[in-house]
Order: structure tokens, then C-alpha cells, then sequence
């Protein structure tokens, strides 16, 4: 009976996926993915039955090979309804109600698969690990969006009943070869415990909360959101063993630890050197300036000694040597001192012993020594701004003063500056602090009619820059609007002082979610009825008001709720009520709705145009992803960010530095 019920759905459904089944004996494809819980199915339901075959005939007991192999004469395809009798939980996710049963005994082949319980059978909890099951639910071949592949689920449940306790089957041992994309069992030990011996860490994204290993085998923090090991580990570092569910998603196969049981014999492999930035620069004769040597990982404990070195000590010379990276510290400052000016730049470098890479073992840069201690202009950017007027308040517009070499403690570097019209208005002076080689300033167009142009003109020690201002109205603007979203805290601490990104005193799960968007165009972005959604199926997050304007180099931050006005004395990021940055609080289903165990992001106008999306992974409590460098760079965990502020989980309204946005350097 097994068997006929079997051959119908096979027939019945022809396949499962984008395309048909393969016959019997055809090869098992191995490089076909998952996704999770909320991904869309690509099968959703079977064909009506023949007309002889009774619709309400019973539910055979099958085991799970049948659902998985499609090599089995009894194989049963997506949208088949079926019964899993005495099957034991391996893993659960504690985020959602995804769980993983696999068959007790037997070879491990074809023997698990994972189990959507969202929602649950009226009555029932989700079961732990070790349970033994009976359920009752639909198969589906289940993809993620532009991802092609599907993982094999079993959801829509109509029975969860559990039957006592049993042992959980041992891990399968096997090479990452053999499981990675397109590996020889990748498709047959979908859904198993499996365990790879002896590997080393290739690309660490913690944003996302993966890396790769040998054979390019993605390791995922899905089920469990673990510390140091598993949630930041770097390039180079080595696992005695690792284990877990073999998962498919975004299109390749994923190994899916449980606990920290299934990392075994963990070892971070030395600090190598990242960087030496800038890469070129200028120093006044007799001055100091600093360039920033970065490690690719945490010093260890007692530090990484680095050596520095000039190729010509008479032009220009490192301050001290050697320097210290602190234990856990990530950067630290080089000090170049100009000795004589001379057009030719000079080379310091800075070297770190016990870097295993060549690469990693020194890197350089060019500093050249200008005559004279005192600063010279380079030039106001961007040179060309746009500003709203025709309004009350109009919009503001964020202008940067470049020097050819950093600011000198004293005397104090004043710049002058002057408008070409008084209705777009600048302040008459900026001073830059000691050491910057740039300094920010707002320009507001209030007042001034469309179409005004006026220059903004900087003096400082005989030299001159401008920029071009233009008043504009938002009709004039171009339709692609530049909005990118810098940074996002999906899973906020419940505990103060970390948990409070909102500053209203109170640590939240949900009120202090944020995201920060920022207009990184030259023109002012209308906002209206804009909206910032999350993935979910009837949308979380925002909706901006009508009228609602971002000028140029503005930002905004929108949190998940909370009170409606910051504290600014109350955490270190909460100064200035959050650097001035503009606040909005979730006003659709009144939360943002970030999901710990990833989401997508995205803003769209009024009209339904997409402006802008994000996609981020997993990620641990506490510190949020942010774009590293600011603005610009891939998506990262605050705390493992080059240059960030202190120890700050996250930064909301300023750069990674701590620096507002509008007064940095873009």
C-alpha cells in the first residue's frame, strides 16, 4: 500500500521544484539549496488525483528516504501529503519554529529532513532535541528569491505528537569536499548530522554569521547563536572538528553547529597585517601626522609588537618604534614626523613578525614632506551642492574644507568662509582640530528662490577653494534618489546600558532596533510616503511623513519605538541627542520587525519604486552590522569593525569613528 501511494503522487505531481523530477535512475542533483521558514515555495500544491483514487485515503507511514531520495521507486514529490512515524529531533531553531528529525538508525543517507512547524498543530509545543515524533504534514521544495535550488521541507502540519525520547543518531563523518556545492553527497545528506574533520576558516562574513572552509563548505550560526569561536572567527583560523545539520540556503549547501559540542579544537592563527592607511600622504616640516596600521584579527593577549621604518630618516622619520597593538585591539596609530621638505615622497613602513603570509607581513606608505608647518587648501567637495529653498526652514546641505596636511596643534587653523548670498547661509569661520586634514560645515538654502546659484568660498593662508550651490525645488530632482542604508541593530540586549540604543533609558528588544539611512547624494531626497519594510509577508518598519526632506550628507535614524526624545547624556552614543542625527519611530504595525536570523531591507517610494535594499544574515544580541567603511563598505559586526569608536556596540548617527556625520570627511 506504501508503495501505490507512492507511484500516485508521482504521478499526480510530476516533480518538485522549478522543474520536473528525474526518472529512477537518474543522477541526484548536488547542488541544489535550501531556505528558510519564510521563503516562498516553488511547488506549493499537487494536482487534483485521478478520478478512481479516493481523495481522503489514508496516510501510509513512509520514512524519510522516501521523501529525500529521488532515486527510490517510493519516492514521493513535492505537495504529497505524508506521515513520518518515530523519527527523532536532531536540531531546532530557537528563533522560529524550524526543527530537524532523522531517521534513528540505519545509514545516515537520505535519512533526515527539515520540518517548518510555523505554525504549529493547535495544542502542541515545539519539541527538543532528542524526542521522538510522529508528524504529519506537505512536502515542499522550498527557494530562496534570485537563488536557485530549493531545500526539501516538510510543513503544513497537521499532527506533532511525541512518542518519548530516543537516542540521537552519531555525525557522519565526511570531507568538506563531499558535502560542499555540487559535492558527491551534498544532495544525499541534506537534513543529517554530519562532521568534517581538521579544516581552516577561508572568508569570515560575521555580519551574516558564516564562513567557509576547506572546499569553499559554507559553516552557518543558524541554530545556535554562539561567542568567539563560532560568531567570529577570521581567515586562517583552524577547527579540530566541526558538526552539525547539513542545511541548504542561498543556493549552496550550509553545515549548521548546534552548540558549541559540535566546535571542536579551535585555534586563531596569528595576526597578519591588514592595512597601512592612508596609503599617500602629506606632513608640514616639523610636524607630526598619523597614518593607521590594522591587524586582519584581535592582538592576542600581550600584544603585536610592530616594527616601523623610514626609507629616508633625513625627510621623514616615524615618531616612536617599535609600537604595541593592544591585546584584543584591532588598529593602532603610527606616528611620521616631517624632518625636510622634499617633492619626493618617502616610504614608511611598518612590519609585524609571525604572520604566516607574505602579504600580511609588511605593508607601506607614501608620505611626502611639505615645506613649512602650516596647512594649504586643497579644495571644497563636493563642488557641486543642491539645496532646497522656496520654504521656511529649506533644507541643509553638508560642504568638506580638504588641507594638504594635517591641522598643527597651534596656532589654530581658521578657516574663513564666505557666501555669495546671504539666503544660503554658511557660518563665517571653521576651525579645524588639531591633526584633521578636513573639517565639514552645513549650508542651509532657506529663503533663497529656485534656481539660485552661489559660490561658497573658503581662505586660509593665501589659498582659496570653492563650491557651486544651487537652490533647488524637488521637482527639479533627479529620479534616482541615492539613499543607502549604513547600519542596523536587529537584535538589541535587554540589559543596560547596551540595550538602550534609543537613548529613552530603557533596554527594549524591539523599541531598540534601528536602522540608519543616509542621503549620500549632492541634492536633497524627498521622502514622502517613503517607506522602510522589512521581509514579512504584511510589512513592519516606516512610513516618512508627507513633506519629509533629507538633504544632502543628512541622516536619519529609525527605531523600532521608544520615547520621543532621546537622553543625551545618558549613554556615550546618545551625545547631542544622537550628533543631531534626525529620529523616526517605526509607525507601521508599530515595529520595525528585524529578524535575528536575517532579513531583508528595503525602501521604496511612493509610487512602489525600490530606492534601495539590504539583505543581512544572522546575527548574535547585541552589537549591530554596519557598512565597514561607512557609507561604502560590505556589512560587518559593529564590534569586529576597523576604527570604530571605542568598544560601542553600535553607533547610531555617527560614523564608525564616533563623529557625526555631517562634521566627517565623506
Amino acid at each position: 500500500m506504501r508503495r501505490w501511494a507512492a507511484l500516485l503522487v508521482i504521478v499526480v505531481t510530476a516533480g518538485c521544484g522549478p522543474g520536473s523530477s528525474p526518472p529512477p535512475d537518474a543522477a541526484v542533483d548536488a547542488a541544489r539549496p535550501d531556505a528558510g521558514p519564510d521563503a516562498a515555495p516553488i511547488d506549493a500544491a499537487p494536482d487534483a488525483p485521478p478520478p478512481d483514487v479516493a481523495i481522503d485515503a489514508p496516510l501510509m507511514d513512509i520514512p524519510i528516504q522516501d521523501v529525500q531520495d529521488q532515486s527510490r521507486i517510493t519516492h514521493v514529490s513535492a505537495g504529497a501529503r505524508v506521515r513520518l512515524a518515530n523519527v527523532v529531533v536532531t536540531a531546532r531553531d530557537g528563533d522560529s519554529n524550524l526543527f530537524v528529525v532523522q531517521e534513528p538508525a540505519g545509514t545516515p543517507g537520505w535519512s533526515g529532513v527539515f520540518v517548518n512547524g510555523d505554525p504549529l498543530p493547535a495544542g502542541t509545543a515545539l519539541p527538543a532535541v532528542g524526542d521522538l515524533v510522529d508528524i504529519e504534514g506537505t512536502v515542499r521544495e522550498v527557494s530562496r528569491a534570485g537563488y536557485s535550488g530549493s531545500r526539501t521541507t516538510i510543513e503544513s502540519l497537521s499532527v506533532l505528537v511525541s512518542r518519548g525520547v530516543a537516542p540521537v543518531p552519531g555525525l557522519a563523518d565526511v570531507t568538506p569536499a563531499e558535502i560542499a556545492l555540487s559535492g558527491a553527497r551534498a544532495e544525499e545528506l541534506e537534513g543529517v548530522l554530519c562532521k568534517v574533520a581538521t579544516v581552516t576558516v577561508g572568508v569570515a562574513e560575521p555580519g551574516f554569521g558564516t564562513f567557509t572552509v576547506n572546499a569553499g563548505l559554507t559553516v552557518g550560526n543558524r541554530l545556535f547563536a554562539a561567542a568567539a569561536p563560532l560568531a567570529f572567527p577570521f581567515p586562517r583560523d583552524s577547527y579540530g572538528s566541526i558538526g552539525g545539520v547539513l542545511d541548504f540556503d542561498f543556493g549552496a549547501p550550509r553545515l549548521l553547529p548546534r552548540s558549541d559540542a559540535d566546535l571542536t579544537g579551535y585555534v586563531r592563527a596569528a595576526p597578519c597585517l591588514q592595512s597601512l592607511l592612508p596609503a599617500s600622504s602629506s606632513v608640514g616640516e616639523g610636524q607630526t601626522m598619523g597614518l593607521t596600521a590594522a591587524l586582519d584579527r584581535p592582538a592576542p593577549a600581550g600584544g603585536s609588537a610592530l616594527s616601523i621604518d623610514s626609507s629616508n630618516d633625513a625627510i621623514a622619520t616615524p615618531a616612536a618604534t617599535p609600537i604595541n597593538v593592544p591585546a584584543g585591539e584591532l588598529s593602532t596609530l603610527v606616528s611620521v614626523r616631517g624632518v625636510l621638505a622634499n617633492p619626493s615622497a618617502v616610504t614608511i613602513g611598518v612590519a609585524l613578525a609571525g604572520c604566516p603570509v607574505l602579504a600580511g607581513q609588511r605593508k607601506t606608505s607614501a608620505v611626502t614632506v611639505l615645506a613649512g608647518p602650516t596647512p594649504q587648501l586643497l579644495g571644497i567637495t563636493p563642488g557641486d551642492l543642491f539645496v532646497m529653498g522656496n520654504a521656511a526652514a529649506g533644507s541643509e546641505g553638508v560642504l568638506t574644507v580638504r588641507l594638504d596636511r594635517p591641522a598643527p596643534p597651534a596656532p589654530a587653523t581658521t578657516i574663513t568662509l564666505t557666501s555669495g548670498d546671504a539666503r544660503v547661509a554658511a557660518p563665517a569661520t571653521l576651525t579645524a582640530p588639531p591633526g584633521a586634514t578636513s573639517v565639514a560645515f552645513k549650508v542651509r538654502g532657506a529663503g533663497a528662490p529656485s534656481a539660485t546659484a552661489v559660490v561658497i568660498s573658503a581662505a586660509f593662508n593665501s589659498t582659496t577653494a570653492s563650491a557651486n550651490v544651487t537652490v533647488v525645488t524637488l521637482a527639479s530632482l533627479p529620479a534616482a534618489e541615492q539613499l543607502q542604508i549604513n547600519e542596523i541593530l536587529a537584535a538589541p540586549l535587554t540589559t543596560l546600558p547596551d540595550g538602550d540604543s534609543n537613548c529613552d533609558g530603557l533596554a527594549d528588544s524591539t523599541d531598540d532596533e534601528l536602522v540608519e539611512l543616509v542621503n549620500v547624494a549632492t541634492q536633497p531626497l524627498d521622502l514622502s510616503n517613503v517607506q522602510l519594510n522589512d521581509s514579512a509577508a504584511t510589512p513592519n518598519g516606516h512610513r516618512f511623513p508627507a513633506g519629509y526632506v533629507l538633504g544632502p550628507g543628512e541622516d536619519v535614524i529609525v527605531f523600532g519605538g521608544g520615547t520621543s526624545a532621546p537622553m543625551p547624556g545618558l549613554h556615550p552614543w546618545c551625545a547631542g541627542s544622537l550628533a543631531g542625527a534626525r529620529i523616526e519611530r517605526a509607525n507601521l504595525r508599530g515595529t520595525l520587525g528585524l529578524n535575528n536570523t536575517g532579513d531583508t531591507l528595503t525602501v521604496r517610494a511612493a509610487t512602489g519604486a525600490q530606492i534601495t535594499q539590504v539583505v543581512y544574515g544572522s546575527v548574535a544580541a547585541g552589537p549591530s552590522v554596519t557598512r565597514d567603511p561607512d557609507l561604502t563598505g560590505a556589512l560587518s559586526v559593529h564590534t569586529s569593525a576597523v576604527g570604530r569608536a571605542q568598544d560601542r556596540p553600535y553607533t547610531p548617527g555617527t560614523r564608525l569613528t564616533g563623529v557625526p556625520f555631517w562634521s566627517a570627511s565623506p
